[in-house]
């Protein structure tokens, strides 16, 4: 898989969508060496990044084909990650993803990806397919960008009082990375064991 695309909100309010791998109207795309420049300035500049499921981002702008957009994704405090936020907030909400949360906590209903494809469609939903310039592609990708910048701002204030936690998840991230990247199977049944033992 490659980035089709980046989403970008500076303030919480204007969105921004780069196209850059989109399929179906190609002439809007922007040149892929110029955006991968600009995003590896924004990445080693001195800029915190607002992410939700840093995991998943990160492992594309740490790989994505040739250099790096952006060497310091290791760095805690180069970046933020809203799912971790959410959960750090409420461990017991299984409603961890973007667009329940957004519902939950900022009272914005965000577009479903199935909802930008015709109803008689069938197999995967792939956004490259999408034509960038259609305004649901275009709330789609944007709304992204804002309503994680948005929960920062509702979540950051509620964590305050646990940055033991937030530290401890946020440097266990690129472990879990690295065991995506490699796809280290988990033997269930030993964790199971392993829990039960820690809880006796």
């Amino acid at each position: 898989d490659h980035i089709v695309g980046h989403c970008l909100s500076p303030d919480g309010k204007t969105g921004y969508y780069i196209p850059i791998r989109h399929r179906k109207s190609p002439h809007v795309n922007l040149s892929i060496t110029l955006v991968e420049e600009e995003m590896r300035r924004l990445g080693d500049s001195d800029s915190v990044a607002v992410f939700f499921n840093a995991a998943f981002d990160q492992e594309f702008l740490a790989y994505p084909g040739g250099a790096p957009l952006g060497t310091k994704w290791d760095d805690t405090k180069k970046w933020e990650d809203m799912a971790l936020h959410a959960y750090i907030f409420n461990p017991r909400d299984k409603s961890r993803n973007l667009k329940d949360l957004s519902k939950l906590h900022l009272n914005m209903e965000m577009i479903e990806l199935k909802e930008l494809f015709p109803a008689d469609h069938h197999g995967k939903l792939d956004f490259a397919e999408l034509d960038p310039t259609d305004d649901p592609v275009l709330w789609y990708a944007c709304s992204d960008a804002i309503c994680t910048y948005e929960l920062f701002g509702f979540f950051d204030p509620k964590i305050k009082d646990q940055p033991a936690a937030l530290a401890i998840e946020k440097i266990c991230l690129p472990s879990v990375r690295w065991m995506e990247r490699n796809r280290i199977l988990i033997d269930g049944a030993k964790v199971a064991e392993l829990i039960h033992l820690g809880q006796e």
